[in-house]
């Protein structure tokens, strides 16, 4: 059984690589699955939030609101630059965030996921579409038609500081000067997930081809299919928890956490699901068996329905 025990440990050390590259494949060339994945995150609370606050701290910072603000003020006021400033910053992420969220914005940005994903996939270097673009050879996600929501929010309720502003709230997305590096990492993806898919199989074959107990070997399997498992998640709560510490500022934390959340959940779900079948196989072929432990407890079984029939 020891060349068996080996495969089985190979099985489960593949079972992780087949878990991670079977949910990235599909999440990543899957065009369906990718807007389905990234559609929720607008309407999430804290992802909302995040990106209002982001588009805030671009006009802010980006246009000198603070001296368009002290030069509309008259002399005796100029001390209040500072707090009319981060009022009014405020004022711009709470507007933006009610942007985001809304019904249109939504639909915007479920069209733009779309199109991002067939183009990236057809190696489209333009990508038609308002919210993304291409520029200076990068894909880039441009949030200036947010900025021009919210100053034309601003005008309707009275603030015209930030007229005749113009903000640059682009976010390089990745680069573009080279297609084949796109095309060699969905064919990579691709590869990796078949071949690590039929390692998988044919190491659990292999592995109840040389056993001389296959009882036990299926006790084996299960509980190396649910501990791979445990690897998966815990391996994917590491990085979502590096992702998020990278952030300084809480909100932003917040919304990263919730978008990891959103992203991972189909991840988190298959997991979960083949860890459970993992774990009702290793146990019922524990049971199938005769040792002390597996006869005790079908013997606790047998007495208790003994018991519940005799009762009713």
């Amino acid at each position: 059984m020891r060349a068996a025990a080996v495969l089985t440990v190979l099985f489960g050390l593949l079972l992780i690589v087949a878990n991670h590259a079977g949910w990235l494949s599909t999440t990543i060339l899957d065009t369906e699955s990718f807007v389905e994945t990234l559609a929720p995150l607008p309407g999430d609370p804290d992802v909302s939030r995040a990106l209002g606050e982001a588009v805030a701290d671009g006009v802010v910072q980006s246009n000198d609101v603070g001296q368009a603000v002290a030069d509309a003020l008259p002399d005796g006021l100029k001390f209040a630059a500072i707090p009319l400033t981060q009022s009014l910053r405020d004022l711009i992420a709470d507007i933006a965030t009610k942007i985001i969220r809304s019904e249109p914005f939504t639909a915007i940005w479920e069209k733009t996921l779309e199109l991002t994903h067939r183009a990236t996939l057809l190696y489209i270097q333009g990508v038609k579409s308002d919210l993304v673009t291409t520029e200076d050879g990068y894909v880039v996600l441009d949030l200036t038609p947010i900025g021009s929501l919210v100053t034309t929010r601003l005008d309707e309720l009275g603030f015209t500081v930030l007229d005749g502003v113009e903000a640059d709230l682009t976010i390089e997305l990745f680069e573009t000067r080279d297609g084949g590096i796109v095309q060699t990492l969905a064919n990579v993806i691709y590869s990796v997930r078949w071949f690590s898919i039929f390692l998988t199989v044919a190491f659990l074959i292999a592995a109840y081809a040389v056993a001389t107990d296959r009882r036990r070997l299926t006790v084996w399997v299960g509980g190396a299919t649910a501990i791979a498992m445990v690897v998966s998640l815990t391996d994917g709560r590491f990085i979502r928890s590096i992702v998020t510490a990278a952030a300084e500022d809480p909100i932003r934390q917040a919304g990263i956490k919730a978008a990891g959340s959103i992203v991972f959940s189909q991840f988190i779900l298959q997991s979960w699901i083949i860890l459970v079948i993992g774990l009702v196989v290793a146990t019922g072929a524990w049971l199938a068996g005769d040792t002390d432990g597996a006869r005790g407890v079908k013997a606790g079984f047998v007495n208790v329905f003994h018991r519940d029939a005799e009762g009713t």
